[in-house]
């Protein structure tokens, strides 16, 4: 399986987690192993779910908390993501909650100094 490029920031530093993608505008792609399908989650509203949850979002250990929907009514199984990806691609499926505009903009403002 090829290798896929690291995704990196106007410095030429790796992102490693939700925040940064979400800070960055990329939109986080996840693939099921069993059936395959498809589902890009927007960075600012996963980034918010971890946040509210107080969910490690290190991009490794994202795939922990997700699982396939469609897997889950088929089989009654959770088959997890064996990898996330940054992409520019547009979301796809249901949305999930923004964050609020006050918590996004401490976030950008600690990131801009």
């Amino acid at each position: 399986m090829a290798q896929q490029p690291q995704v990196r920031d106007h410095l030429d530093r790796k992102l490693t987690c939700l925040q940064h993608a979400a800070l960055y505008h990329f939109n986080i792609r996840v693939v099921c192993p069993s059936c395959r399908r498809v589902r890009i989650f927007q960075g600012h509203q996963l980034w918010w779910l971890f946040e509210r949850r107080r969910w490690n979002d290190r991009l490794e250990e994202v795939p922990r908390r997700l699982s396939c929907s469609r897997c889950w009514v088929a089989d009654h199984r959770k088959v997890r993501p064996i990898r996330v990806s940054l992409v520019k691609d547009l979301p796809t499926g249901d949305e999930l909650p923004w964050p609020d505009e006050r918590a996004w903009k401490r976030v950008v403002s600690r990131y801009r100094s």
